[in-house]
């Protein structure tokens, strides 16, 4: 995927995204996935996960449950359970591998969850720690 069209589809969206794939203190997974999700960009409205596999039956439409958590030095201070659905997969590169990108909009009632971890992610931000997308 080009850098313009990055820039443009994070211009259509209502909610800032933070890029936290390189972030110790903030994660998440996809408990129903059978591989290995990475996190890779958390805002309000959604977020992003990396994957160098396929995952069988994992794609659009399909609503998913995303466990995203906060930590610091003494481990996980925030954690939360947030029921989205499945919008997107693409295929990306990932340097010199292939993989896949599943995009995930949280449903409007789940969003007020996320709002001590979007305020850390805000912080960070601020602190040049992560960047917004």
């Amino acid at each position: 995927m080009s850098a313009s069209s990055n820039s443009d589809y994070a211009k259509m969206r209502q909610f800032q995204r933070f890029e936290v794939s390189h972030c110790d203190s903030i994660g998440g997974l996809v408990p129903a996935a059978n591989s290995s999700l990475q996190l890779s960009t958390l805002g309000m409205g959604g977020c992003a996960f990396l994957s160098t596999s396929g995952e069988p039956g994992f794609v659009p439409p399909k609503e998913v449950l995303c466990s995203i958590f906060s930590a610091d030095s003494t481990g996980v201070s925030e954690a939360q359970f947030v029921v989205g659905n499945l919008i997107y997969l693409r295929p990306i590169s990932l340097g010199n591998l292939a993989g896949f990108q599943y995009g995930v909009k949280f449903h409007h009632e789940e969003r007020i969850k996320l709002r001590g971890i979007v305020e850390k992610l805000e912080d960070l931000a601020d602190q040049g720690i992560v960047l917004r997308v």
